[in-house]
């Protein structure tokens, strides 16, 4: 059954949005709190600390999970404020601060230690804390999880919206589960075990190349093969995409637009999005840079901006 209330009617519209996010989920606020201020830390050991990791500087994954999750953490407080005052709605907030507090702090303790956090089994405390950052994503995604389902039951006076939002973190929750191919072993750390020896990594970013070699500046995905944190990171962030889609398709900006022309739109758009996603998966593993795609790639990518054109032009057509 869709649930009658809506979440924009329980808090007064001159209601500060500080305010409004703590109501919403005290914790999940903290947490986002915490993450800003981890982004402006980080870069400033950069700055100062020159130890390297794989080759690369030490700090750079902390800063780059502390602005991940941040924008992970606000954009689920502004989903929140949807579903005001249920329960469920309470508990994934909490799973996805505690999740995203377990995660940031291995994470910045590995480096400060001056050693890797992921795929790390060089000791056994190495080991022992990227299987708890394993468990606690699988919460993280867990809370995300419920939000999705919830969403879906939800009542918006804004269809358009209400899809966007829907479809856009489901697509993010696929996105998400391209980190447990990651953490599959490769093919020369298989064969390191079998011959009865333990690995100090197991898992990689990169298919058809060594890990952290070659990489695009910052962001370190590989340019001599494939890698899997491209759509990774086109996965995690469908929702965000989605929403500023589903948002500006929702407001006055485009009067000649029925209702089922925005929706239509919305779902040409995230399921256009979604194809993308599957398509730089696809080339990841494939062991192809993401900007060196083979023949096959650039016509699944042509097919694509010519189904969604096709599509768009649908949906303005006979809806």
């Amino acid at each position: 059954m869709l649930q009658n209330a809506h979440a924009e009617q329980t808090l007064a519209p001159d209601t500060p949005m500080l305010r409004q996010f703590f109501t919403i989920n005290r914790w999940l606020t903290l947490f986002g709190f915490l993450a800003l201020a981890m982004i402006g830390l980080t870069l400033g050991l950069s700055f100062v600390d020159d130890r390297l990791v794989s080759n690369a500087p030490i700090w750079i994954k902390p800063l780059k999970f502390a602005l991940s999750l941040s924008i992970n953490t606000f954009t689920i407080l502004w989903l929140l404020r949807f579903l005001q005052g249920q329960r469920w709605a309470r508990i994934a907030g909490n799973m996805v601060a505690v999740a995203s507090l377990v995660e940031i702090v291995i994470i910045s303790g590995q480096a400060a230690r001056g050693v890797g956090s992921h795929f790390n089994f060089g000791t056994v405390l190495d080991g022992v804390l990227f299987s708890i950052m394993g468990i606690f994503v699988y919460v993280l995604w867990g809370g995300m999880l419920i939000i999705a389902i919830l969403l879906m039951r939800q009542r918006f006076e804004k269809p358009a919206l209400a899809w966007a939002l829907r479809l856009g973190l489901f697509i993010t929750l696929a996105g998400g589960l391209v980190g447990q191919i990651m953490v599959m072993p490769t093919a020369d750390q298989m064969a390191v075990m079998q011959d009865g020896m333990m690995s100090t990594l197991i898992g990689a970013h990169s298919v058809g190349a060594v890990d952290d070699r070659g990489g695009l500046p910052f962001v370190g995905w590989n340019t001599e093969g494939g890698d899997l944190r491209a759509p990774h990171f086109f996965g995690l962030h469908a929702i965000q995409l989605l929403a500023l889609i589903g948002g500006l398709l929702s407001t006055n900006r485009f009067p000649r637009l029925r209702q089922k022309q925005r929706v239509g739109l919305v779902w040409v758009a995230a399921l256009g999005y979604a194809a993308f996603f599957a398509i730089t998966l696809w080339q990841a593993l494939s062991g192809e840079p993401l900007f060196s795609p083979s023949g096959a790639t650039l016509a699944a990518y042509g097919v694509l901006v010519g189904a969604v054109g096709l599509s768009g032009w649908g949906v303005m057509r006979n809806s």
